[in-house]
């Protein structure tokens, strides 16, 4: 637990002050290069060999450098901030191309912003009835389709099913609308008086 602690706070003091652990460092490869080319001079050879073997024992700098910085650091958030630099320097070296992917960009996210919302007003919202786990939807079907309750039928249920605190009924019709420019065929819903008690609503008019 406190080993990660400390690595995790030694990576980002890392990724904060960066210039100075490149110092360090190349402090430090200066003085193992010091140290195996004083190494090479004791065992006979002359200083251009020894520091050119001393140099090739010890490997490359700048690989040695750049392994250095992806364990040290958060090499995956660097590179993202490298793509991001790089990303508005080529958008402020072609503006016509920067404003077409913007607004690209904003279209997409708007029409899926407008999809999720009506997904999730339609399928994934939960319903604002009062009770909602409670309620019962009672229907019957003739040959497949649905077949609408008659006022008798409604009765008997109303007085038979005990087991309910209340029913609230409702069907639907289609009528003619005119006088109001073009007629147009409308759907409606009828619902008995007690239908908004039961689902735990409240007409807007």
């Amino acid at each position: 637990m406190f080993a990660w602690i400390k690595e995790l706070a030694s990576r980002t003091g890392n990724w904060i002050s960066p210039r100075q652990i490149d110092v360090d460092f190349q402090r430090e490869l200066d003085s193992h290069l010091e140290f195996l080319t004083s190494e090479n001079l004791r065992r006979g050879m002359t200083p251009e060999k020894a520091q050119r073997e001393a140099r090739i024992r010890l490997g490359g700098f700048t690989q040695l450098k750049e392994t250095n910085r992806d364990l040290r650091g958060w090499p995956m958030l660097e590179t993202f901030l490298q793509d991001v630099r790089f990303t508005f320097r080529v958008l402020r070296k072609s503006p016509a191309f920067a404003v077409v992917a913007v607004l690209t960009l904003a279209l997409g996210i708007g029409a899926n912003t407008a999809v999720f919302s009506l997904v999730r007003g339609v399928l994934l919202r939960p319903l604002v009835n009062r009770d909602e786990n409670r309620l019962i939807y009672i229907r019957q079907s003739f040959n497949g389709a649905d077949a609408p309750f008659s006022m008798p039928e409604i009765q008997d249920l109303r007085t038979s099913a005990k087991s309910f605190t209340g029913f609230g009924d409702f069907s639907t019709i289609r009528f003619t609308v005119v006088g109001l420019g073009e007629p147009r065929v409308v759907l409606s819903g009828v619902v008995s008086g007690s239908y908004f008690d039961v689902m735990g609503l409240h007409p807007v008019l």
